[in-house]
């Protein structure tokens, strides 16, 4: 229940590098959709919507939304970034694996660097 409303969440509308990365370096690519529209833009206020959830995460709910999240990367990073500050920066290394894949899968480059040199200086 928790896990399909963090997900819900996150597609309605700071570590180190990575967590910096402007917005706009990390956009859905084109996609090919049968109706021929276009994915809604990233609501820019889903930080201000989890905040207001009250909603706690654990890392196992982190790791959850991020595998069902692989269809939109820029709301998923900024639920990552929202969940970090809630863990102390404690993710997962399963986390950041899954967040490394989904730039990758998603033509996100510049951001997996991003995310790949965080993860490093983190150590």
């Amino acid at each position: 229940m928790i896990r399909r409303r963090l997900l819900r969440l996150t597609t309605q509308s700071s570590d180190r590098l990575f967590l910096r990365t402007p917005m706009s370096r990390i956009s859905p690519r084109n996609s090919n959709s049968s109706a021929g529209s276009s994915p809604q833009p990233p609501s820019p206020s889903i930080e201000k919507v989890l905040d207001g959830s009250g909603i706690g995460v654990t890392q196992a709910e982190v790791e959850q939304v991020l595998k069902l999240s692989y269809s939109f990367p820029a709301p998923t990073v900024k639920f990552f970034r929202w969940s970090g500050l809630r863990l102390d920066d404690d993710h997962s290394p399963y986390a950041w694996n899954l967040v490394v894949d989904l730039l990758g899968k998603n033509c996100l480059f510049d951001a997996m660097w991003d995310a790949i040199k965080s993860m490093r200086w983190k150590g």
